[in-house]
């Protein structure tokens, strides 16, 4: 069996196991969660991670297509993002898929293992440092978005403040209890 042939052929078995360890970095109680993300409106984390690895592996065995594994990439990195994670925690699931392919490969033959592998790693390195770099541009999308709503004010109505609709229900609550309030004493002195 050929190195691509194989990558084919356990593409499922190497997405799981890659899952499983990116999963492994989040705490044991909410991994049978992510693990069942099927649904991207139940469990965005979930379906993002299986769905963006699933293409970034495709896009690393078809060849290395630049395009498709940034677009991958970036979904994975958004939210690693928002996780304030170090950057080296953020891209060490890149280095998980060597693990994964390398799981998988015991006890099979595969005729062009050495010369395929040394291909593969290079995919995988040039993998990790373009997902460096999307995670670092990712951060700093995050920390400029952060800064534009400290200057704009709009940070008020999402740390604690209460959101305009609820102000007006209350302004508008206070203005009945006064009309009553109004209209019981002007009766009380009748």
């Amino acid at each position: 069996m050929k190195f691509a042939d194989f990558l084919v052929e356990k593409e499922s078995a190497i997405l799981e196991a890659w899952v499983d360890q990116v999963l492994g970095q989040y705490p044991a109680a909410s991994v049978p969660f992510f693990k069942g993300g099927k649904d991207r409106f139940a469990n965005p984390l979930g379906h993002t991670l299986r769905h963006g690895l699933a293409d970034l592996f495709t896009a690393v065995h078809a060849g290395g297509d630049n395009q498709a594994m940034t677009v991958a990439l970036e979904r994975i990195l958004l939210l690693r993002a928002v996780e304030n994670l170090a950057p080296s925690q953020a891209v060490a699931f890149v280095f998980g898929l060597k693990q994964a392919v390398r799981s998988q490969l015991k006890g099979l033959a595969v005729e062009d293992l050495a010369e395929a592998w040394t291909g593969f790693e290079q995919h995988v390195e040039s993998l990790a440092l373009l997902a460096f770099d999307l995670y670092m541009a990712c951060r700093e999308r995050l920390h400029k978005t952060r800064i534009n709503e400290l200057k704009s004010g709009r940070y008020i109505l999402s740390d604690g403040a209460v959101c305009p609709s609820a102000l007006m229900r209350k302004e508008q609550e206070t203005v009945t209890d006064l009309q009553t309030t109004s209209n019981s004493c002007s009766q009380e002195a009748r």
